[in-house]
């Protein structure tokens, strides 16, 4: 008699049964009322509801409000799949390659032009739905554990240091990210459970587009064997038993649940191989989306149009401010245990915490020393209790995993601090203190459907203290003046923060809002705070940059061309600096000297639409016609909104004696200023 050809599905639960794996051979049951699901999403929308009539804030300038790039909207979709992130803004150096988020910027400015509340309203629910699937993924793939499902993903939904990201509309890259990993986790896990081929191509299309909204997301690479490992566990046991004598159960029902990963009982001392081999299993396919993206990354990036990124600086991570490698790495320890400390006591946040309001900490300071500490003993805790496949170790192991790429530890990023840098690793610190509550709080012979007294209590406490803190700090995200204020009390020491301040008020769109008898003093004000800026850090660039532009508004070009000169000594490729003294000097009537300014400036950042504009009309006032044409249109194919410029090419045509290429371009620069 011949055997049946067993298919490829029949073949994995014939090996599931082989092993004993009784959670892959039997179907999950999820057994809890439907509103459970329901919950976290609610919640999760109604404690950011406040945040859907804020304004564009901080980044969001950089991604979209003075983005030449995404207000072409859908005309520039082409585009922002092949350049980089801040392709259209004025900076020269990028690194970044995040082509959906900005697609979906470009998209909402074409239908709801300068308008932020469709960006706002798109993060909240994005976020609402991310808490909603965390709840589904654990509650299908923890089998029994609903109640661990519920708790993390209410106080996911709540946890306040989630303020920058679903507050700030350019932190969309953050959300989508997560949120199409761990779709992308479902359908993995989905295959390896049931051997569909569909789901293994869907997991790497998601896993793909999460790529393409920030690189970060390599760092979940390894999340997916450490799911498949802990996949159906139903250890809940923290081993606290022996150190505190509480007890959970009779020790024969503890160690039934203390199960590896094949679903037999493995030895408390080692380390279970055939699991580890078996979680790994199918990770090359995930493998694929990250080398097809790092490759078009790198050919992006790597065109001749984009200049390499320096290393960060000072001002943008105090990190660089260690003289040596070591003091870096301890520094950088420091940090991630104020991450810890954040995470678990989210209170005092702030949206900077920039040089020297935070310093690198050196080998013997006390900060580095006790994170250091309490960073080891959780990496030890997770290393012993991995081998007994506890989900304490699933926690610890997900938050060490996802914090790496942004904890400076492993390479310098652009940054030192970033509340929005937390977002995927607190995932797994919530995972923890919901273990924590159930494991201390919850009888095991209670029902599945309903909580212990004391679990209510004190997740309710949590919840609303949380839900409270979240409300409260929302506002502070509402425009930039609120932002920069609330730095001034967090951050006092900041030279970022001061010269956030400093330009928010010496701009002339703020200045326009106030009566005309108040905007010299706030004018004032703002250049006040931008030297205690220079006086903070004095190799701030942005800053004497920005003293140079206020100085320069109210003609005082001789000390508006001294503070340019010192941000050319410190960063002479700085295309913003080079534009802005070249406007001295055309001011100045040394036409020369501008031209070869603006010049430098387009030589650094090709797409610099203003600098093309101040070419042209260093070619106008020369009377080279030609010449100055052909820079301007150069800027309105740079910036279709670009209105001087337009204006500028109707004048020159006019000065050629061409009324109709004149009128035609004075009706555009009408056009673009309405």
């Amino acid at each position: 008699m011949l055997e049946k050809k067993l298919n490829k599905k029949e073949k994995f639960a014939a090996t599931a049964k082989a092993k004993g794996n009784d959670t892959a051979a039997q179907p999950i049951k999820n057994d809890f009322p439907t509103w459970w699901a329901w919950l976290p999403a609610l919640l999760g929308f109604l404690v950011y509801a406040n945040t859907l009539n804020f304004g564009f804030v901080l980044d969001d300038y950089a991604a979209i409000l003075e983005n030449t790039s995404t207000q072409k909207g859908f005309a520039a979709l082409g585009e922002i799949f092949s350049t980089s992130y801040r392709y259209g803004y004025i900076l020269i150096a990028d690194e970044l390659y995040r082509p959906l988020p900005k697609a979906i910027f470009a998209i909402f400015w074409d239908l709801f032009p300068n308008n932020a509340t469709p960006g706002h309203l798109l993060n909240v629910f994005l976020f609402a739905f991310t808490c909603y699937f965390i709840f589904r993924l654990l509650s299908k793939w923890f089998p029994n554990q609903q109640k661990l499902a519920l708790l993390t993903s209410l106080i996911f939904a709540v946890h306040p240091i989630h303020t920058e990201v679903v507050a700030n509309i350019k932190s969309l890259d953050e959300i989508l990210s997560f949120l199409l990993c761990l779709l992308s986790l479902n359908q993995y896990l989905t295959y390896k459970e049931k051997g569909n081929m569909s789901s293994i191509f869907l997991a790497m299309l998601l896993y793909f587009a999460a790529y393409l909204c920030k690189e970060s997301t390599i760092s979940f690479l390894p999340v997916f064997p450490l799911f498949v490992y802990f996949k159906g566990k139903l250890n809940l046991s923290l081993e606290l038993e022996s150190r505190s004598g509480l007890q959970s159960g009779p020790k024969e029902n503890v160690s039934q649940k203390q199960l590896s990963v094949d679903g037999n009982q493995s030895s408390h001392n080692q380390i279970p191989w055939a699991g580890l081999q078996s979680s790994l299993k199918g990770i090359q396919w995930m493998i694929i989306p990250t080398i097809i993206f790092l490759l078009i990354r790198h050919s992006i990036l790597n065109s001749s149009d984009i200049f390499s990124a320096a290393p960060p600086s000072v001002s943008d991570n105090a990190l660089m401010y260690a003289k040596d490698s070591l003091t870096q790495l301890t520094g950088a320890v420091a940090m991630l245990g104020l991450y810890l400390y954040k995470l678990i006591v989210p209170i005092n946040l702030s949206f900077d915490l920039s040089f020297p309001e935070i310093s690198p900490a050196k080998i013997g300071d006390w900060k580095f020393i006790v994170s250091v500490l309490i960073l080891l003993t959780l990496l030890g805790w997770a290393i012993k209790e991995f081998k007994k496949g506890a989900l304490i170790s699933f926690a610890l192991f997900f938050f060490f995993i996802t914090v790496a790429v942004s904890s400076n530890i492993f390479m310098r990023i652009g940054t030192h601090y970033g509340e929005r840098l937390m977002y995927v690793p607190s995932f797994g610190i919530v995972f923890l203190i919901s273990m924590l509550i159930i494991h201390f709080l919850e009888k095991k012979e209670s029902s599945s459907k309903s909580f212990t007294l004391p679990t209510m209590a004190v997740t309710g406490i949590i919840v609303i203290l949380f839900s409270g803190l979240t409300l409260a700090r929302n506002p502070v995200w509402e425009s930039n003046e609120t932002l920069y204020n609330s730095g001034l009390i967090s951050a006092p020491n900041s030279a970022r923060v001061h010269y956030y301040v400093g330009l928010y008020k010496v701009k002339t769109d703020y200045l326009e809002t106030l009566p005309e008898k108040d905007r010299d003093a706030a004018f004032n004000d703002g250049v006040v705070h931008l030297k205690k800026s220079i006086e903070l850090y004095p190799y701030f660039t942005d800053a004497w940059t920005q003293l140079g532009t206020a100085s320069y508004r109210v003609k005082n070009y001789p000390e508006a061309l001294k503070y340019f000169e010192e941000a050319v000594k410190l960063n002479p490729y700085d295309p913003v600096v080079l534009n802005n003294s070249g406007s001295v000097y055309f001011d100045m009537q040394n036409y020369n000297e501008a031209l070869k300014r603006y010049q430098q400036a387009v030589k650094y950042k090709p797409d610099y639409a203003d600098a093309f504009m101040n070419i042209g009309s260093c070619y106008g006032v020369g009377g080279q016609y030609d010449l100055a044409i052909t820079n301007l249109e150069r800027a309105v194919q740079i910036n279709p909104n670009l209105t001087q410029a337009y204006y500028f090419l109707g004048v020159t045509w006019r000065n050629k004696g061409n009324e109709s290429m004149a009128a035609k371009y004075f009706e555009l620069a009408d056009k673009t200023r309405r």
